[in-house]
């Protein structure tokens, strides 16, 4: 994970504990708190969709795509 980016990942997870739901809504919650993409840009639910489901973002593998978990491709952790 890219060090600067650890704020965001953070406030993320805590805004999911917190009940905060969905792309959008984090998206804006993101925004209304003035945390911005690595590019200095504002959180849309699709660059969300992006940087959650980047490896690099989530300090590993990311998300499994769909083919992935359709196939059984997952992995349980060891």
């Amino acid at each position: 994970m890219d060090p600067a980016e650890a704020p965001v990942v953070k406030l993320i997870a805590d805004l999911v504990i917190d009940g905060v739901n969905g792309l959008t809504d984090l998206a804006n919650e993101l925004n209304n708190r003035g945390a911005l993409t690595r590019n200095g840009k504002r959180w849309t639910p699709s660059n969300l969709c992006r940087r959650l489901k980047s490896g690099t973002f989530l300090g590993g593998g990311g998300l499994p795509t769909r083919r992935q978990a359709v196939e059984g491709q997952l992995h349980k952790a060891p």
